[in-house]
């Protein structure tokens, strides 16, 4: 087993850039973290838009995910050019598959994924912590939803931070089909929760409203704050915003207004729930403070 003992002579690794398509790994891997690491993260194509790199270490993986080339070599080779001097962490479930061109820099080490902490500890003296599960019940073991019939930046449809996040979305703009999409993800919100039983594990609740969902995002949005009890956050395109307006404050929603589409505000917010931070972020542009987002939503009810 690898030391988990630092080295008398170990650089200390205080700055890491993050590199994977798997938002369950990013996040994962960010709250494992021990305090004093800065750690920020970026999918593929943000890394290889990247101009430079701020970092001690950077920790690529291969993402060569449902039998689909591999994304990491083409994003090492931009690495390589913007931060020749950064040691490379490059990860793989299967390192035996991974491709030659990855195998020849020396500054390059291949570390299979579930031997990532180990090879942090020996290495780079990062000892990850233990993620304990959270108890049911507690402040922070409550629920936040996200809920667009577009996708959302970095995060598709799905549960993240053990829960604490639940993403429902579609993987392409919907456009035409964003009440039908809406429906569909509002049926099985329904068929998951049991809202009497329940609305206590809800924190907060942030719906898209866009052009193409006409009424049906403010209604949806209505219906939940009924249903929880809480004052749902209405994130909506200028398109129509006096009708909008209307129909928040009829209803004692949170109106804020973001960007046609709603993907980089919402995928920005579902950093700020987790805790991911990305290179060059621009959180501070949100209509929604960092505070309001993470607080319990006020209780109407």
């Amino acid at each position: 087993m690898l030391s988990m003992v630092r080295g008398a002579n170990m650089k200390r690794t205080k700055r890491i850039l993050l590199i994977n398509d798997d938002p369950n790994d990013v996040v994962s891997i960010v709250r494992r973290m021990p305090a004093g690491i800065e750690i920020m993260a970026a999918s593929q194509c943000e890394a290889r838009e990247l101009k430079s790199v701020d970092a001690d270490l950077i920790i690529l993986n291969n993402d060569a995910n449902d039998r689909k080339k591999a994304k990491g070599p083409e994003t090492l080779g931009i690495l390589r050019l913007i931060a020749p001097k950064v040691p490379i962490v490059y990860t793989s479930y299967q390192p035996g598959w991974v491709e030659n061109e990855v195998l020849h820099p020396k500054d390059v080490r291949v570390v299979r994924t579930d031997q990532l902490p180990d090879y942090l500890a020996e290495k780079h003296g990062i000892v990850l912590r233990r993620l304990r599960k959270r108890a049911p019940g507690k402040e922070d073991s409550r629920i936040s939803l996200i809920l667009s019939y577009n996708p959302v930046d970095n995060y598709p449809e799905g549960s993240y931070g053990d829960g604490k996040l639940v993403v429902l979305s579609y993987d392409k703009l919907a456009k035409g089909k964003a009440k039908v999409v809406l429906e569909e993800k509002m049926a099985k919100i329904y068929k998951s929760f049991s809202w009497r039983n329940e609305r206590h594990t809800i924190r907060n609740i942030f719906i898209y409203d866009g052009i193409n969902g006409g009424e049906m995002p403010g209604k949806l949005a209505a219906t939940l704050a009924h249903d929880v009890r809480i004052r749902v956050n209405l994130l909506a395109c200028k398109c129509e915003w006096d009708r909008k307006v209307t129909v928040a404050e009829s209803m004692g929603l949170n109106l804020r207004q973001v960007e046609c589409t709603g993907n980089r505000s919402l995928g920005m917010i579902a950093d700020v729930i987790l805790g991911v931070k990305r290179p060059h972020s621009h959180c501070h542009t949100l209509p929604i403070s960092k505070t309001c987002i993470l607080r319990p939503a006020d209780r109407v009810w």
